[in-house]
């Protein structure tokens, strides 16, 4: 179960809220040294999705353009429709990520062409995403959420 403890009364970290019950880029602290940031979802974000979050904090399933252009980097914990809103983790430990298949544990990760995917593969369009880091290897050979600790991730315009 996931929780605040900070204390903002009526945050619900599991809950996709349909209206505006928060101010966006509200910033709010959970258990295992989280911090959480109230983000609308600018198009379609799948659960696990790393997102992007502009300065309006809008969020978006991260692109290389968009992890390179210096946005904030989030992890959104639920499946989001455009215009709906949610909490998302931006530093902590027992975070999910949506890596690719055969993704190794503590080693640099980077965006790839599936949009709000990283994976420990560079490559000539990929950006490195500094401060993520997995706690579990992806065994599978395919996509999947595994479990990660971030500190204040951030694109770094080429690997």
């Amino acid at each position: 179960m996931t929780y605040l403890t900070s204390g903002l009364i009526g945050a619900d970290l599991d809950k996709v809220y349909t209206n505006l019950e928060f101010d966006l880029g509200t910033v709010a602290s959970g258990k295992d040294g989280q911090e959480w940031m109230f983000v609308e979802a600018d198009g379609t974000i799948d659960q696990y999705d790393c997102v992007a979050i502009d300065e309006n904090n809008l969020a978006v399933a991260v692109t290389h353009a968009l992890a390179a252009a210096g946005q904030v980097i989030g992890f959104s914990q639920l499946a989001l429709a455009d215009g709906e809103y949610a909490w998302v983790p931006l530093r902590g430990s027992n975070i999910s990520v949506n890596v690719a298949a055969s993704c190794a544990k503590d080693v640099q990760l980077y965006t790839t062409a599936n949009a709000g995917v990283l994976d420990d593969t560079a490559t000539s369009t990929a950006t490195l995403i500094r401060g993520v880091t997995l706690a579990t290897v992806n065994g599978t050979a395919s996509q999947a959420s595994v479990e990660a600790r971030t500190t204040y991730p951030s694109g770094t315009a080429t690997p």
